[in-house]
């Protein structure tokens, strides 16, 4: 058996030899074959006549497995490798490869600066090509996503594994966590205590509160600066707080309302606050005020029983599951415990335009513009990356959603990264009534994410 092995691989090994020197690279010694994922992420298989080995973008090479005729496998990586010869003459014109139950076919002799050109004008069937080539080369095992145009969920797709190497397929029902993205749902609960009268985004916390804020007493009791915060600062992320304090003394680093610097910290003050005034712990306030009115059964900010069953899990750089996962229990964070569906998610992102079906929004019109309204400039925050040129690369807040100015309209966005290995990025445009969602669930979905803006999103 091993003989015939060896007799199989040095029988490709010669055919390889003679492929055009259009499709590979050659010497006396080894060849060459250079096939590309994407414009930038090539994928290389150099032939010696002892050995395949593999590589991938920047990836040290690795020795690749003959598993069949035709078929190899690149130990330590989950990926199969078919090669595709032609029907005269047997030349291998193709690679397939599988991994995270997805398979590309990567052609010869393609120029990669024509991969994916024309995606923009090919939305959304182009993702069924390009999301499985960036999750090899980001090493993401599971991508779902959903797109709104015209004030409606118009489609939704899934790539992938629930788990790498479970065999789980991630459908538009399993949960993720959005991580971030679950600031903008508590704003919006809050702006709907606006309308109603039973709040004042102006007014400081403490004094809605009724005492200092126990967080900041417990590690600095004579400080004052956080007396000055309002919800309208936590949700233009200008309280001074840090993002998190984690060991470090949680004091605002400026005067709040003067300056800008991005704050979970201060979202789950204001979380607090509200928790007190309304005597509801996050998740019931959520459910009650958000999740029941626009049908997002399956959303929570807690982990919930049956979660286990439709819940993806998160992944390291590698694509490797993140054991000993943190399970969020009573209250929740309002900065980033969300759990939820891009499907879910866009039925709140449809409410934010004011386009729901038969009630439009769930805030007056006053607060949702007033949400929608960017006038706070952030210096520190640049734009997506995306197809064609923006109007301008200024970054403002609205009441916790990033804007940006492009020549289709004013485009709002946020994204997520949690430590649980989610990675999540959504965007929107009210005047054409339009919006993407994307989640995935490995810490190489920033790259992916932003990959996808990138090639297929419009000015």
């Amino acid at each position: 058996m091993f003989l015939e092995m060896r007799i199989f691989k040095r029988t490709w090994l010669i055919l390889a030899l003679i492929i055009s020197s259009a499709y590979c690279v050659y010497s006396s010694q080894s060849v060459v074959m250079e096939y590309y994922l994407t414009p930038d992420v090539p994928v290389t298989i150099k032939a010696t006549t002892n050995d395949l080995l593999f590589s991938m973008g920047d990836m040290e090479p690795v020795h690749m497995e003959m598993t069949g005729r035709d078929m190899w496998k690149v130990p330590g990586t989950g990926i199969e490798i078919r090669f595709v010869r032609e029907k005269v003459g047997g030349l291998v014109k193709a690679l397939e490869m599988t991994r995270f139950m997805e398979t590309v076919r990567l052609d010869a002799g393609v120029d990669p600066e024509e991969l994916f050109g024309d995606a923009p004008e090919r939305m959304p069937e182009v993702l069924d090509e390009l999301v499985p080539r960036l999750m090899f080369a980001n090493n993401v095992p599971g991508v779902s996503m959903a797109g709104i145009e015209d004030g409606e969920i118009a489609w939704t797709k899934t790539w992938g594994e629930e788990e790498a190497g479970s065999g789980n397929r991630v459908t538009d029902y399993t949960m993720f966590e959005a991580a971030s993205m679950s600031k903008a749902p508590f704003a919006y609960v809050v702006l709907k205590m606006v309308d109603r009268g039973e709040f004042d985004l102006d007014k400081p916390l403490v004094d809605i509160y009724g005492r200092p804020y126990e967080k900041v007493v417990e590690d600095t009791p004579d400080d004052t600066l956080h007396k000055m915060i309002t919800a309208r600062m936590v949700f233009q992320h200008q309280s001074g707080f840090p993002n998190w304090s984690r060991s470090q003394p949680l004091l605002p680093s400026f005067e709040p309302g003067t300056g800008v610097r991005y704050s979970g910290e201060g979202f789950e003050f204001c979380q607090r606050v509200v928790e007190d005034l309304t005597g509801l712990p996050l998740n019931e306030l959520m459910r009650k005020e958000l999740f029941e009115p626009l049908g997002m059964d399956e959303s929570s900010y807690i982990w919930e029983e049956h979660y286990p069953d439709i819940s993806s899990a998160g992944h390291d750089s590698d694509g490797n599951v993140i054991e000993d996962r943190r399970i969020i229990e009573e209250p929740g964070n309002a900065a980033f415990t969300l759990y939820t569906t891009p499907a879910e998610y866009a039925l709140f992102l449809i409410d934010v335009m004011g386009m729901t079906p038969s009630s439009g929004s769930l805030l007056t019109e006053e607060s949702r513009k007033e949400m929608l309204n960017p006038t706070v400039h952030d210096p520190g925050r640049g734009s997506l990356p995306r197809a064609g040129e923006p109007v301008s690369e200024d970054v403002y807040w609205g009441l916790s959603w990033r804007a940006l100015e492009t020549s289709t309209g004013t485009r709002f966005h946020h994204g997520g990264s949690n430590s649980t290995g989610f990675r999540c990025l959504t965007e929107f445009n009210p005047s054409k009534g339009e919006g993407i969602i994307i989640m995935t669930n490995a810490v190489g979905g920033s790259s992916l994410r932003n990959e996808v803006f990138r090639m297929v999103s419009l000015p």
